[in-house]
């Protein structure tokens, strides 16, 4: 598969640098969910992964590896749309308690506390499937999937206000 052929420092520099990624998608998918702007981070990441498990059909030959990639997909999919959703909820508590008079720095801080302790979880999940997916592919089946996946998280970022995506 594709991640026999890295080495082991280029295993662990991809791990941190998905890691940074997601930590960035994270942050924005907070700042999309708020937005008024269509089409919802909801939509972005669904048209997304239908197209990527679409180009995943035309290009992977071997059923079994093909199923198992198009179930890791779908669970990547489902983790990226259950965080948007409570960071949507996160930020509207925040809010809440931001405004309130009464709240004091401690609630702040629990709020934020839980908001990192769950982006990290879904960061370590995104990429624990990103790298499941990876291991079901060849190279050269990869190439067009990990084009697919960058599109994704280029839609994104343009959704976001105050990106460079």
């Amino acid at each position: 598969g594709y991640n026999d052929t890295l080495m082991p420092n280029q295993r662990s520099f991809k791990v941190a640098l998905l890691a940074g990624l997601f930590s960035c998608l994270a942050a924005g998918l907070v700042f999309v969910s708020c937005s008024t702007i269509p089409p919802s981070t909801g939509d972005i990441l669904r048209a997304g992964f239908t197209e990527l498990r679409a180009t995943a059909v035309a290009a992977i030959t071997d059923a079994s590896r093909r199923e198992r990639y198009l179930e890791h997909s779908r669970q990547l999919e489902s983790e990226m749309l259950a965080f948007e959703s409570y960071a949507a909820g996160f930020v509207d508590e925040y809010r809440l308690a931001f405004t309130d008079y009464a709240t004091d720095a401690a609630e702040l801080e629990r709020l934020s506390a839980a908001f990192r302790q769950r982006q990290r979880a879904t960061q370590d999940r995104f990429v624990e499937l990103h790298l499941a997916m990876a291991g079901t592919l060849t190279e050269t089946e990869w190439r067009p999937l990990s084009k697919q996946e960058s599109k994704i998280i280029e839609s994104l970022l343009r959704a976001t206000p105050g990106s460079k995506g």
